[in-house]
C-alpha cells in the first residue's frame, strides 16, 4: 500500500511536469514566430522610413542644384568674368556711383565643380546711390554675394567712399552659356522707394540734432539764446578733441577745436580745453565748466585759476 501511493505520487507529478513542458512548447510554438515578425516588421519599416527621408533629400537636393544652375553665371569662367564685371559696371552707373573702379581676382575653385569669381569695388556715393545698388544686387537672380562692404564718410557724411568685395560663381554645369540669367530674384524685397525712405534719406554719419519744434516762437529779447545753444558731442578728429555745439534756435552747428573760438549766438565763446565728458569754455571774457549734453547757460563759473 506504501509503495502504491508513491507511485501514484510520482505519476502525478510526473504528469505535471509533462503538462507544464507541453505548455512551454505550445506557447513557445504559438507566440515565439509572431515576436519575431512583430521585430521584423518594426526593423523593415524604421529601413523604409529612413529610405523615404534619404528619397526626399535627395529631390531637395536636386531641386536646389537645377536652381542654382540656373543662377549661375555662364559655364565658360572667362565669359562670366567679362560678362559679370560689365553687369556690375552698369549696376554702379544706374545707382549714380562715381569714380567706379572695379578690379577682378582669383577665387577659389573646385576643378570639374565650379569656379569662383572675385571682384573689388571702388566708388563714391551718397547713401541713397548705395541703397539703389544694394536693392538691384539682391534683386537679380545671380549666384553671387557680398563679402565685405566698407564704407567710409567725408567731412559732412553726405557721400561715402565705399568699397566692395563680391563674389559670384561660375558652375561647370550651368544652364547658362554665353549670358547672364534675366530672372529676378525670389527674395520677399519691398519697393525700392520704401528703402529710400527708410535708409537713403538718412544721413547715418552726421551728429544728431534734435527735431524743431512745431511752431517757433515770437522773438523775444528777454530770452538768452544760451539756454538753448548744447555742448552735444565731444570727438578726436586726427587725434585732437573737438566739441560739437548746437543752437536749437537757429540751427548752427560749431565744430571747435581746444583754443578755437566764435560768435555763438552773438556771444563771443572760446574754446579753454576739452574732456571726456565736459569742456572749459570762455564765454564773454569768463570760464565756464560745461557738461556734455547741457546748454552753454548752465556752465558752472569757474575761477581765473582753474
Amino acid at each position: 500500500m506504501v509503495i502504491r501511493k508513491r507511485e501514484t505520487v510520482l505519476a502525478w507529478v510526473t504528469l505535471t511536469l509533462l503538462a507544464l513542458v507541453a505548455l512551454q512548447y505550445a506557447y513557445s510554438t504559438l507566440h515565439g514566430p509572431r515576436d519575431g515578425l512583430e521585430k521584423l516588421q518594426t526593423k523593415l519599416a524604421g529601413e523604409i522610413e529612413r529610405k523615404n527621408t534619404r528619397l526626399r533629400n535627395a529631390r531637395l537636393a536636386a531641386e536646389q542644384l537645377d536652381k542654382r544652375r540656373r543662377q549661375s553665371l555662364p559655364s565658360d569662367p572667362q565669359r562670366a568674368q567679362s560678362l559679370y564685371q560689365s553687369w556690375l559696371l552698369q549696376a554702379a552707373s544706374d545707382a549714380g556711383f562715381s569714380n567706379t573702379k572695379i578690379k577682378s581676382l582669383r577665387g577659389q575653385s573646385s576643378k570639374g565643380v565650379y569656379s569662383a569669381l572675385r571682384f573689388t569695388l571702388h566708388a563714391r556715393t551718397p547713401l541713397t546711390g548705395l541703397t539703389k545698388f544694394l536693392y538691384h544686387f539682391y534683386h537679380a537672380n545671380h549666384l553671387h554675394q557680398i563679402l565685405s562692404l566698407t564704407m567710409t564718410p567725408d567731412e559732412h557724411g553726405t557721400s561715402l567712399g565705399i568699397v566692395m568685395t563680391i563674389e559670384a560663381l561660375s558652375l561647370n554645369d550651368a544652364i547658362a552659356k554665353d549670358s547672364l540669367t534675366e530672372a529676378t530674384s525670389d527674395r520677399p524685397l519691398a519697393k525700392l522707394d520704401l528703402y529710400q525712405e527708410k535708409i537713403g534719406q538718412r544721413n547715418l554719419f552726421a551728429s544728431y540734432s534734435p527735431p524743431s519744434p512745431p511752431s517757433a516762437p515770437p522773438p523775444d529779447d528777454s530770452v538768452d539764446p544760451l539756454k538753448h545753444t548744447e555742448l552735444n558731442t565731444i570727438v578726436s578728429v586726427d587725434g585732437r578733441p573737438q566739441v560739437w555745439i548746437n543752437s536749437k534756435m537757429t540751427g548752427k552747428q560749431y565744430r571747435l577745436f581746444e583754443g578755437e573760438e566764435a560768435e555763438i549766438e552773438e556771444t563771443k565763446c572760446k574754446v579753454l580745453r576739452i574732456g571726456d565728458r565736459d569742456a572749459h569754455i570762455e564765454i564773454d571774457g569768463k570760464p565756464y565748466l560745461v557738461l556734455l549734453g547741457t546748454a552753454l547757460y548752465d556752465g558752472k563759473r569757474l575761477s581765473s585759476d582753474q
